[in-house]
């Protein structure tokens, strides 16, 4: 049951900080539609601009909030882990450079703000594209640098030995440029393109079911126009990013320490499964996705797809949680044999 309880919250945890992550650069792609749209009736507005650039609007709040909810989500997962006997997590932790952690807050701080900032003043901001710009893509790339690096290299950490010594800053940088922790963050990235795509449909479905409700009219039909492209771009978006997840696991297979990769490939029945589902449902939602990419993301094709994306992230995070409770407290990472702290204190 706590396993199950750690595998959902987790779930949860990677769904909001991969709308966090993209959400903001998505958003940043619709306001620019937004502006296409204005300036070729200027002094007009029409039904389909201002239902992109709510969408814009809407993605970038909810941005900030699902970084809020997996904050606590995050914090929630660490108290659990910690009753299940989840030391060496928390043992790797400590061996990271003390500013890391330090820092860690205000650059959560830092995010919050210029993506507030960002939906509060999406109309002023629209005048000056530049500075929404430069806002967005500074709190994005920096939650994208320093978090899921982080805690990627603290489970990497984690499968050394308990008792060795804090890394030093040049040591935890040297990390974070192996190739399995850049796998991995490549594949979170991946990830929430996916997920960002998928936030994107069930926003358009959304907005067409409350179009039928209201009847039928002129910018009503915009309206259900602008909302037609949202889906589909979504739909494109999800598409292209699970495409890209075909090379980007088998990198993430192949950087795999040698128990974890097993695991995956049979010595764990149940990791190998979980994984095998995962893959089963991750092509039935191919389908669905090209589908709603190459057609009119009709309400059915997009629902399904949303559907079968959460059942592969459950998946997935489930086969995770496995391999790290069998590599824990075995230093078979190539990253911990290559990284040989010096220095017995963090700077």
């Amino acid at each position: 049951m706590i396993s199950l309880a750690q595998t959902l919250l987790l779930s949860a945890h990677l769904l909001c900080v991969d709308v966090a992550m993209v959400g903001p650069l998505v958003a940043l792609l619709l306001a620019s539609r937004q502006r296409r749209l204005a300036g070729e009736a200027p002094g007009e507005m029409h039904a389909s601009d201002t239902t992109i650039g709510d969408a814009g609007r809407w993605l970038m709040h909810r941005s900030w909030q699902a970084l809020a909810v997996g904050i606590v989500l995050g914090l929630a997962m660490g108290c659990l882990l910690w009753f299940a006997g989840g030391r060496p997590f928390f043992t790797a932790l400590e061996r990271l450079p003390n500013n890391r952690l330090y820092f860690g807050v205000g650059e959560l701080a830092f995010y919050l703000v210029l993506v507030m900032c960002s939906g509060f003043g999406w109309d002023w901001l629209q005048r000056r594209p530049w500075l929404q710009v430069f806002m967005v893509v500074l709190a994005t790339t920096n939650l994208i640098y320093h978090f899921p690096t982080m805690f990627v290299s603290v489970g990497q950490l984690a499968r050394g030995s308990a008792t060795a010594p804090a890394l030093t800053g040049s040591e935890y940088r040297r990390l974070i440029w192996t190739p399995d922790i850049l796998s991995q963050v490549a594949h979170h990235v991946v990830s929430a393109a996916a997920v960002v795509g998928a936030v994107l449909m069930g926003y358009a479905v959304w907005l067409r079911d409350g179009m039928a409700k209201a009847g039928k009219g002129s910018a009503n039909e915009q309206a259900e126009g602008a909302a037609r492209w949202i889906g589909l771009r979504g739909a494109r978006l999800a598409l292209g990013a699970t495409l890209t997840q075909i090379p980007v696991g088998l990198w993430v297979l192949a950087s795999l320490p040698t128990t974890a990769r097993d695991g995956v490939l049979g010595s764990d029945l149940l990791t190998t499964g979980m994984f095998l589902s995962a893959m089963a449902a991750s092509l039935a939602m191919l389908h669905f996705l090209s589908a709603a990419a190459m057609g009119d993301a009709r309400r059915g094709e997009c629902i399904t797809a949303i559907a079968l994306l959460l059942l592969v992230v459950v998946l997935m995070t489930g086969a995770l949680r496995r391999i790290e409770a069998r590599s824990w407290a075995q230093d078979t990472s190539p990253s911990m044999r290559e990284i040989k702290p010096t220095k017995p204190h963090a700077t």
